[in-house]
This record gives C-alpha cells, sequence and structure tokens, in this order.
C-alpha cells in the first residue's frame, strides 16, 4: 500500500459526498430458486451512493464512449462498479457500458463509469 493511498482515497470520498449528486446503482445479482416457497427469488441489489455526474469531452469519444454517454466520478470506498450494473441518475435509467479505475497508488480511489440512457 502506498504511502498516499488512504488520504487520496478519504479526499476523493469526501470531494464526491460535497459536490455529488445521488445516483442509484442496481446489480442484477443472481436469482434463486427457493424450493420452501417454489418461488423465484430476485438477486437484485440497488446502492446510493454519491457521484459527480458530467459529460465526456469530445476528445474522449470513440471506442466504447459515444456522444451523450454520462461520465459518472464515483469514489472507490462506496461502490465497485461493473458493466452488468445499471444506474439511475435522477429519474433516468442508464446501462453501465464502460469503468475506468483512477488509482492513487496500489489503490484505486475513484471510478470512472461511463453510463449510456436507455
Amino acid at each position: 500500500m502506498a504511502v498516499l493511498d488512504t488520504p487520496l482515497r478519504k479526499a476523493a470520498q469526501s470531494v464526491l459526498r460535497v459536490f455529488g449528486q445521488s445516483v442509484t446503482f442496481t446489480d442484477p445479482g443472481t436469482a434463486t430458486f427457493d424450493p420452501a416457497t417454489n418461488t423465484v427469488v430476485a438477486g437484485a441489489t440497488a446502492t446510493t451512493v454519491q457521484a459527480v455526474v458530467t459529460e465526456f469531452s469530445t476528445r474522449e469519444l470513440g471506442g466504447v464512449i459515444q456522444h451523450g454517454d454520462r461520465k459518472v466520478l464515483v469514489a472507490a470506498s462506496a461502490i465497485t462498479p461493473t458493466v452488468a450494473m445499471a444506474l439511475t441518475i435522477g429519474d433516468r435509467r442508464h446501462d453501465v457500458v464502460d469503468v475506468q479505475a483512477v488509482y492513487s497508488g496500489d489503490q484505486v480511489a475513484v471510478y470512472v463509469v461511463a453510463a449510456r440512457g436507455v
């Protein structure tokens, strides 16, 4: 662990808490069968975190990132997003299409999430 890992992770979390907005990540999880009730139980879980939501710059477009995708900055201490998740910003649902980790030494400090409205 690098000397700055812990302080930079805390700083990222504080900045995102102050300047961010509430967004909700939904992990679809895995549905399971409950033989006691003879029903299928959904495995989805929702996690609400503070995040900074912006647009990607023109130079960031290309590859998986398209015009109109939202750039969402999330503290690594809050959640570990994946492309299997959905993201709700305000009242609009988005698919997570890319996740990039930004390190503060040996540990992830912030995730940059590309979210596409559906």
